[in-house]
């Protein structure tokens, strides 16, 4: 979401926004979606795909800048999970899993 040229809420995406999307729509179209029923069989975590979505850049996106993170909101977050979710969703959780813990940390926690 961004500011409209009359100070209201727009809800088209920017384009930094729609980047992040397509990255993740095509990280899910090429990455998960082709080894999805693969690991729904076997039953393995799929270390390979979260390796590959680390170096990407699509976890721990909230983290702020200075501690290493990408310093994003939680609404491109939530623009990844959609679009890894599309691919599988038991793929996305296993990527986006840490951000259930980094987010009390960053509001609560100090140096």
């Amino acid at each position: 979401m961004a500011m409209n040229q009359n100070g209201g809420v727009s809800f088209m995406l920017t384009e930094e926004q729609k980047m992040i999307q397509d990255l993740a729509r095509d990280f899910a179209r090429n990455e998960i979606a082709p080894v999805a029923e693969h690991y729904d069989k076997v039953h393995e975590y799929p270390w390979p795909v979260v390796k590959k979505a680390q170096e990407l850049g699509l976890t721990a996106m909230t983290v702020p800048e200075d501690y290493g993170g990408l310093g994003l909101s939680l609404f491109e977050e939530v623009l990844v999970a959609e679009e890894l979710a599309w691919g599988c969703s038991g793929i996305s959780t296993s990527i986006s899993v840490n951000g259930l813990a980094i987010l009390p940390i960053i509001i609560s926690g100090n140096e």
